[in-house]
C-alpha cells in the first residue's frame, strides 16, 4: 500500500484535518487541524488531544516519518502565512525558506514553524525580527520559532581553499559572500573566521592589517590543478572576469 493511500486511511475518521506537503522536506508531515474541531470528550465529527497524539504516534510509527501538527483558529490564518512568505522571499536568497506554517494557540498567540535550508543564525535572527514586526499589525505574537532544517553540507578545507584561490585577495565576507551560493552550509561569519584561523595556522594563508586574506605558496601547491573546465586556475579566470565586467 502507497504512503498516501495508507495517510489517507488513517484520517479517514477525520476528514477535516488537512495535510500539507513541504517542499523539500518528504519526510515530514504536517497536518493543519481546525481549533473548533477540538473538544474534551470523543465525538463524531470532532477530535481530543489524545486522539491527535495518538494519530500521530500512528502515522510516524507505519509511514516511518516526522509529524508536526498545526492548530488553526481562523480563515485568514493562510492570507497571513502568504504575507509572511511573502517577506521571507524578498529577504533572502530563493530556497533559503521552504515553507511555513502558524500553529495557533489562541487568535493572538503562535508558534511559528519555518522550513529552511542553510539559514545561518544571523538570518535566523533577521526573519524572527522580521516577522516579529510584521505581526504585530495583525495583534499575533510569536511564542516560538520552531525551525525543520535541510543543510548542505559544509566545505572541507580544500574547498575553502579553493574559494579563497579563486577570490584572493579577500575579506572575510567576501569569501562568506563566495561560499554562500546554495552549495554549502555556511553557519556564520564566526564559524569561517575559525575555519580561515585554522588555514593561517596550517601555513595556508596570510592576513593583513585590514583583515584582507591572500594565499601563500604553500596554499596554492595543495590546490589540485587540472586542465578540466572545473580547475581552480579556470574558476578564478572566470571570477576575475566577471568581477571586471
Amino acid at each position: 500500500m502507497s504512503n498516501q493511500k495508507l495517510l489517507s486511511e488513517l484520517l479517514l475518521k477525520f476528514p477535516f484535518i488537512r495535510v500539507k506537503d513541504v517542499t523539500d522536506f518528504m519526510d515530514t508531515i504536517l497536518l493543519i487541524i481546525p481549533m473548533n474541531k477540538i473538544v474534551p470528550l470523543a465525538a463524531s465529527e470532532y477530535i481530543t488531544k489524545r486522539q491527535i497524539s495518538l494519530l500521530v504516534k500512528k502515522i510516524e510509527e507505519q509511514l516511518n516519518a516526522k509529524v508536526l501538527v498545526s492548530y488553526s483558529p481562523f480563515s485568514d490564518k493562510e492570507n497571513i502565512e502568504v504575507a509572511l512568505e511573502a517577506l521571507a522571499r524578498s529577504n533572502f536568497k530563493k530556497g533559503k525558506v521552504s515553507a511555513l506554517n502558524l500553529s495557533f494557540s489562541d487568535s493572538q498567540h503562535a508558534l511559528l514553524y519555518t522550513f529552511c535550508k542553510n539559514l545561518t543564525s544571523s538570518e535566523r535572527d533577521k526573519w524572527e525580527s522580521l516577522v516579529s514586526g510584521m505581526l504585530k499589525n495583525f495583534n499575533i505574537k510569536i511564542t516560538s520559532f520552531l525551525y525543520e532544517v535541510k543543510n548542505n553540507p559544509e566545505p572541507t578545507m580544500m574547498m575553502l581553499l579553493r574559494a579563497a584561490k579563486k577570490c584572493q585577495p579577500f575579506d572575510l565576507q567576501g569569501l562568506f559572500n563566495e561560499l554562500d551560493n546554495g552549495d554549502y552550509h555556511i553557519e556564520s561569519l564566526d564559524w569561517l573566521n575559525g575555519k580561515l584561523d585554522n588555514l593561517r595556522k596550517k601555513g595556508f594563508l596570510l592576513r593583513s592589517h585590514d583583515g584582507t586574506y591572500r594565499m601563500t605558496l604553500a596554499g596554492l601547491e595543495i590546490v589540485p590543478v587540472s586542465k578540466s573546465s572545473q580547475s581552480s586556475d579556470i574558476e578564478r579566470v572566470l571570477y576575475l572576469a566577471r568581477k571586471h565586467l
